[in-house]
């Protein structure tokens, strides 16, 4: 407890005394003991009274008061094992929190391990279905979680005192306009820490709200991360290496890209794009926006309609002449076309991308785009009216759906567009989750 005070009690850590007055009691009626769950070169984990306390350079940033499954606390909490890089925390929770058929109280390891920059804990009792992590207020300020450009445009807003869902909700659901939005069950904070759940889970942060941090998922599987670092670059370095890094995109997408909401056909496009050149505005790209397709509202086959006939020769001279690469809108969906395999149930034809029938087809209709030198897509419509009750091919739930298809929409538009032109091709969402960023 002396080492507790000492570091929570300087400059550097910014705690206030009030937060730390139910430790110090405890302390002086001698109740408090110490375990030491796991250290590393990056920080510690110690087990105080029921409490995790994860330590970085000698300073306390974060209190776990609890890791609760099924909205239950454990009644015991213990240091079962630790090793060089892993430890085991063994709790027990009430036979209640198994909600039916329960008899006795209900044993779990929780894992502990050291990564880099930080630790991972992970535990997967297989009766729960919902997992919360509350934490201590430590007057801690967070940055992450959402970025929605309406209405307000705040790109990274404090959240502090703000409750927010981890799930996409688009379109309708939210704005009644589509909107880009971007969803993350990661954040920092101004305590020198970040936070990762790795779910696709539906979620709802409160963050610092009545005293504590509260961090739940509709889900029975615990997988968080906390990172630290010197400075936000630090931190999502050692992010990136749990998800993946960044994509890369070739330098012709790095400059202004342009289209028109709805072209008439392929020579008002191209007369556009003169234009511009004309009045000597730069662009490096262009795309066509729907519709420019046939099928079901222009788009269900995914092909060029007529009105955009012989796409090889105008992409080819917007290629040429102009020095463009030029892209198209996709969507996910056919909008109630059957003609597909692998489709979600509902009026909407939302592909089940978790099926590989329903991604063959759609690798195949694309390639014909490919072909005329389409180098790219602009991709919408994933979070708007997805079916989140369908059964999937792989069985995600719903529960998952809505945050994993925003995942899949990226993943398998990169990998059947990497086929096509390997590394010098690019692709940007209207909507995206965690674990995107490499597609």
């Amino acid at each position: 407890m002396k080492n507790l005070v000492t570091q929570t009690s300087s400059k550097r850590s910014g705690i206030k005394w009030p937060l730390l007055c139910g430790f110090v009691a405890l302390a002086l009626a001698g109740a408090m003991r110490a375990d030491v769950v796991l250290e590393s070169a990056d920080g510690a984990v110690r087990l105080e009274n029921g409490h995790l306390l994860i330590e970085h350079g000698g300073t306390t940033v974060a209190a776990v008061k609890s890791i609760e499954f099924d909205f239950k606390a454990p009644l015991s909490l213990e240091v079962a094992s630790h090793a060089a890089n892993h430890a085991v925390l063994h709790a027990v929770y009430p036979a209640i929190a198994k909600w039916r058929d329960a008899e006795g109280n209900l044993p779990v390891d929780i894992e502990v391990d050291a990564v880099a920059g930080g630790f991972r804990f992970h535990a997967s009792p297989e009766w729960a279905v919902d997992v919360t992590v509350r934490l201590q207020d430590m007057d801690d300020h967070f940055f992450g979680v959402l970025e929605h450009l309406y209405p307000d445009n705040l790109r990274s807003p404090d959240l502090r005192g703000a409750t927010v869902d981890v799930e996409a909700l688009g379109e309708d659901a939210e704005y009644d306009e589509n909107y880009a939005s971007v969803w993350s069950a990661f954040y920092m904070t101004t305590r020198g820490y970040a936070s990762f759940f790795d779910t696709f889970a539906r979620g709802r942060y409160a963050l610092g709200v009545n005293g504590e941090t509260k961090l739940y998922h509709r889900t029975g599987k615990l997988d968080w991360y906390v990172f630290f670092g010197r400075d936000g670059d630090e931190i999502l370095s050692q992010y990136y290496k749990v998800i993946g890094a960044p994509k890369a995109p070739p330098l012709w997408a790095m400059g202004p890209i342009g289209w028109r909401d709805e072209n008439k056909n392929a020579a008002e496009l191209v007369d556009d794009i003169r234009h511009m050149t004309d009045m000597h505005i730069p662009f490096t790209a262009w795309w066509v926006d729907r519709p420019y397709s046939n099928g079901t509202n222009d788009w269900s086959k995914m092909d060029f309609s007529a009105r955009f006939a012989d796409p090889k020769k105008w992409i080819g001279q917007i290629d040429r002449d102009y020095d463009m690469k030029f892209m198209t809108w996709i969507g996910p969906m056919t909008f109630g076309d059957p003609d597909f395999p692998g489709l979600l149930p509902g009026d909407r034809g939302y592909l089940d991308l978790s099926d590989p029938a329903a991604v063959h087809e759609f690798e195949r209709r694309l390639d014909l785009q490919y072909a005329a030198g389409v180098r790219g897509h602009k991709m919408d419509r994933a979070e708007e009216y997805l079916p989140e009750m369908a059964p999937w091919k792989d069985g995600t739930g719903p529960n998952e759906s809505r945050n994993k298809y925003l995942f899949l929409y990226a993943k398998v538009t990169s990998e059947i567009l990497t086929r096509a032109w390997g590394d010098d091709h690019c692709n940007f969402p209207r909507g995206a989750i965690h674990r995107t960023q490499p597609y």
